[in-house]
């Protein structure tokens, strides 16, 4: 194949370069030309007898280049809603065709059509043509509902005709039209963001009803234009305003009152079933855990519920019993958080010294905030051990919940020892060991349900309650999420509600766990067994001893009156526990103090809020008056593409 000769190729590269060019500046001259205004827009509102305005825009647009899209945004502000979307071209008077969705502007088959749809709280009304270089009229027809606020003298109109259209608005115009009868308004007010721009108004008469105009000029563009009416009182039917709203608004109103009822009757179900059904009646003082079961136990049976109080009574109880033994590890507060106070404090120092410098501010802010999250975690700041003492994993002598719960404590190391710090995110390395601790936890409180479901004390079980309430949100969400998808918002949300008063008052409801006469009985024993442990210091029973003390130590726990408990044992000589290693905040605390050693309401307080800070850490890694421009209900802008 002949080659060409260099000056011809450099020939076509030039020519080809100089075509590029001089396209490429036309294209850009072009877009840089392409621009639009309105040359006036202007509004005609009829105020109707029952409530609603019947609206028409007149839009004249002034086109620079080619466009192919407008659009009104109307802005949903303090007003219900928009309907009756109607598009005319206002030089023919031809209606445009509707389109239930958004179509392609450069379509040539979507131009003499229209669509509306709601975005950012806002009535969009689009349309489509092929227009170029020329001035153009459009009828944009609506009804707004909602709009009117209703006096005790006076009605009134505060409205937004624009607030936000991004080009200039040469002028625009607003005619009003009042009801048949009405004699006079009480106040006609126009306003623009511009206030020393002139505004004009005036009145006219259109057969039997009263027009009542307002026009300015030159607006720039988002500046707001807003119209404050106001008529006396019985022209507009405010009963029709309701009825409007009513009609619109069904789903919502009628699908709230029955979601209300269905829960009244929920609360009416739980007293009747679970308040007022007694057992014997009277509370006696019990001097002994009744049927001898374990804290954990008892607070499920008196509580119907398992709470933070249960798992560090259970640990506890279990020490009592020579399973495990507890050791304080120390304050977290010392050593480490004495180090960042004191670098956070210097470097204050040293900024107040320097002038203020941005880095070193982050440095102070860092060091606080790093220091507060280490002394947030469990009160006191300690930190306990747990230590198996015996085997436990056949022990005939345990639950099988509490087999579980040890296993589960001391499944995170090979050592058979549980520390409370091994849970908190800066020790707690493993993420899959925190995952199945999170989860063993979690299945725990089940199983103890499944323990009190063998005896005859619930005559509704726990089991029953978990499927009623897994089946139960189950229907419920399904509803909700098909009826969404499916079906218009009103029907939707009627239809939610039903959902949701069939799952409470036919499934969650009557299948509540639910005591039985006997565990009603069982029950007030235990508020005696309570009753006798909270007035035991008032009373200086003469059965008080050491050993008791001990032993009846995890059921005030349970109950929250350990401090109570401790008191009843003030002067006596009680050494601190076998199984209990650390000072337990000794000599420090006020009150609650047993013997020299150990301070029982020191320990069970700092103890429980260890365990529950490691618990929680472990299972996770909402008549007129003044007015102005832009303050109305309504607005919004538009514009074309």
């Amino acid at each position: 194949m002949r080659r060409l000769p260099v000056s011809i190729l450099i020939l076509r590269v030039t020519v080809i370069a100089l075509l590029y060019a001089v396209f490429s500046v036309g294209f850009v001259s072009a877009q840089e030309n392409r621009q639009y205004w309105y040359s006036a827009i202007d509004t005609r509102i009829v105020v109707n007898a029952d409530s609603t305005l019947s609206v028409e825009e007149r839009q004249s647009y002034h086109y620079q280049g080619e466009y192919h899209q407008g659009w009104r945004s109307i802005a949903l502000k303090d007003i219900s809603r928009v309907t009756d979307v109607e598009v005319y071209d206002g030089e023919t008077g031809e209606k445009l065709q509707w389109s239930s969705s958004k179509r392609d502007r450069t379509d040539p088959s979507s131009w003499g059509r229209y669509t509306t749809y709601k975005e950012n709280d806002a009535q969009v009304i689009e349309w489509y043509y092929d227009l170029r270089d020329t001035e153009h009229t459009w009828s944009l027809r609506y009804k707004v509902h909602g709009a009117i606020i209703f006096g005790t003298q006076f009605d009134r109109l505060y409205y937004n005709l624009f607030t936000d259209y991004d080009v200039p608005v040469n002028s625009a115009s607003a005619n009003f039209v009042l009801p048949a009868g009405l004699s006079k308004a009480d106040a006609f007010y126009g306003y623009r963001t511009d206030a020393g721009a002139p505004m004009n108004t005036s009145f006219m008469r259109e057969g039997e009803k009263d027009v009542y105009i307002v026009s300015g000029a030159l607006f720039d563009s988002g500046e707001d234009f807003t119209v404050d009416l106001s008529w006396e009182k019985g022209y507009v039917s405010q009963a029709a305003f309701w009825h409007d709203w009513l009609t619109y608004n069904y789903g919502f109103v009628f699908g709230g009152i029955i979601v209300l009822l269905s829960i009244l009757y929920w609360i009416i179900y739980y007293i009747r079933t679970e308040v007022l059904p007694k057992g014997r009646g009277t509370i006696i003082p019990q001097y002994d855990p009744p049927r001898g079961l374990r804290p954990a136990t008892a607070e499920l049976l008196v509580r119907e519920r398992v709470s933070r109080r249960a798992w560090p009574a259970t640990i506890v109880d279990l020490a009592v019993r020579g399973y495990v033994e507890i050791m304080e590890e120390g304050k977290r507060f010392q050593i480490g958080n004495i180090f960042y106070l004191a670098v956070g404090i210097l470097s204050l120092v040293f900024i107040i010294e320097s002038i203020l410098s941005t880095s070193l501010f982050f440095i102070v802010f860092l060091f606080f905030t790093v220091y507060l999250f280490r002394v947030s975690g469990s009160k006191y700041g300690i930190h306990y051990e747990i230590k198996s003492k015996k085997p436990y994993e056949f022990d005939t002598e345990l639950e099988s919940y509490e087999q579980f719960f040890l296993k589960t404590l001391f499944s995170l190391n090979d050592e058979n020892v549980f520390r409370t710090k091994d849970l908190t995110g800066m020790h707690f390395f493993d993420s899959k060991k925190r995952e199945m601790f999170a989860q063993a936890m979690h299945i725990l409180p089940q199983l103890l349900q499944t323990r009190v479901d063998q005896e005859s004390w619930y005559e509704v079980k726990f089991k029953k309650e978990r499927w009623a309430q897994t089946t139960g949100w189950t229907i419920i969400f399904a509803a909700v999420a098909l009826s969404f998808f499916l079906l218009p918002a009103q029907l939707s949300a009627l239809i939610a509600s039903f959902a949701v008063a069939y799952g409470i008052i036919r499934l969650i409801a009557p299948s509540e766990a639910r005591l039985s006469q006997e565990g009603r009985e069982l029950r007030e024993e235990w508020l005696g067994f309570k009753l006798y442990m909270e007035t035991a210091e008032r009373y200086r029973l003469q059965n008080l001893t050491p050993d008791l003390f001990e032993k009846f130590l995890p059921y005030t726990m349970i109950f929250g009156i350990e401090k109570k408990w401790a008191k009843a044992f003030e002067g006596m000589q009680i050494a601190p526990p076998l199984w209990y290693h650390g000072a337990a905040l000794a000599g420090t605390m006020n009150g609650g103090g047993v013997g020299s050693g150990f301070s029982v309401s020191a320990f069970s307080s700092s103890f429980s809020s260890s365990f529950a800070s490691a618990f929680s850490s472990s299972a996770g890694s909402g008549a007129s008056g003044g007015g102005g421009a832009g303050g109305g209900g309504g607005g919004g802008g538009g514009g074309a593409s």
